[in-house]
């Protein structure tokens, strides 16, 4: 015959761990649930708001958004790549990519287009500049998942 327990007559004293509902765990995992969703949106707005810093193909939207957000080290980096691009190429525009296929390790990458009028020569010797003084040390960081280069555009 199984004994049962004052508190709760359908549990046996070998079970009464189960008698008392512990919910301190339970409101870790609320917590954490919370910081989760917290965590996405901030994500989300940080991703809205590269995509006010950059140009874009509007078709591409959805999978540079998609990328970023399977990628995040990649929008800290992103957030302090305008300014440190701008030392070098004040007025130029950026425009971000997402490329995809076979050659690429881990399905794609984004890249970050320099658009130029700038003499060659001039461009990429800015290009190599910043480059060394900030550039590497960041690509290395991401796991090379964004390229940065210059696109020369023709002068009218």
């Amino acid at each position: 015959m199984v004994q049962t327990t004052k508190e709760n007559p359908n549990i046996s004293p070998e079970s009464k761990h189960f008698d008392k509902l512990d919910t301190s765990e339970y409101g870790k995992i609320s917590l954490n649930q919370s910081k989760d969703a917290s965590k996405d949106k901030n994500v989300d707005q940080d991703i809205e708001n590269l995509n006010q810093t950059y140009d874009f193909d509007s078709k591409q939207k959805e999978e540079i958004d998609n990328f970023l957000r399977e990628n995040q080290e990649i929008i800290e980096v992103l957030q302090e790549a305008k300014s440190r691009i701008k030392q070098y190429f004040q007025d130029e525009n950026l425009y971000l990519e997402y490329e995809d296929g076979e050659e690429y390790e881990d399905g794609g990458e984004l890249s970050l287009s320099i658009e130029t009028k700038k003499d060659v020569d001039e461009a990429l010797e800015k290009l190599s500049d910043f480059e060394n003084n900030w550039w590497t040390d960041k690509w290395i960081q991401i796991n090379s998942k964004l390229s940065i280069d210059v696109r020369f555009i023709k002068q009218v």
